[in-house]
């Protein structure tokens, strides 16, 4: 606060308390030299939140520098806290929405044994990625019922041993990631 924002602050402050003293030069130059740090949209607010405090009607003291700066210290952290949440949930937000390009560990292990095979790892890491779909839906298969993430079993309970898993499962993974 400058010279002027400090005068029309006391000015406010001396409409509502009559015991406020007078805004001679000497006292101008303290507050001020108190408040420099303060903006001074905040001066007007602090005074009528003090003078409707709890502080002033127990005590009825009249305010001071360093209850402006009181108001202005918990206002800011009130301002940070929720600008703070404000940016928390938007980064969250973004991050939820980017889409994710990350390979899974299932990917990236069968393109390495597809590599040191001498197996093309792009067709391995497709077979991975296609594996990872396809477990990730329960099979309909009225013998199977395997859950998401358990191998499809035969009619004996045993796992299946020419396909990976049952056609409808492979159907009901494509119906649902399509």
């Amino acid at each position: 606060m400058n010279d002027d924002d400090v005068r029309s602050v006391m000015a406010v402050a001396a409409a509502i308390d009559p015991y406020m003293p007078a805004a001679d030069d000497d006292v101008i130059a303290v507050w001020v030299a108190m408040l420099h740090d303060v903006p001074a949209k905040v001066g007007a607010p602090a005074v009528h939140w003090y003078y409707r405090s709890d502080a002033y009607r127990d005590h009825r003291r009249t305010i001071t520098p360093g209850d402006i700066f009181g108001y202005y210290k918990n206002a800011a952290k009130d301002w940070r806290q929720r600008r703070t949440a404000k940016e928390i949930t938007a980064a969250r937000a973004a991050i939820e929405a980017a889409p994710r390009e990350i390979p899974s560990l299932s990917v990236l292990f069968a393109r390495y044994h597809a590599e040191r095979k001498g197996a093309d790892p792009d067709i391995a890491e497709g077979e991975a990625a296609a594996r990872r779909l396809y477990m990730g839906v329960a099979c309909p298969h009225p013998t199977c019922r395997a859950q998401p993430g358990q191998q499809c079993t035969g009619y004996t309970g045993r796992p299946l041993r020419k396909t990976p898993a049952h056609p409808a499962r492979m159907d009901a993974a494509r119906i649902q990631h399509a």
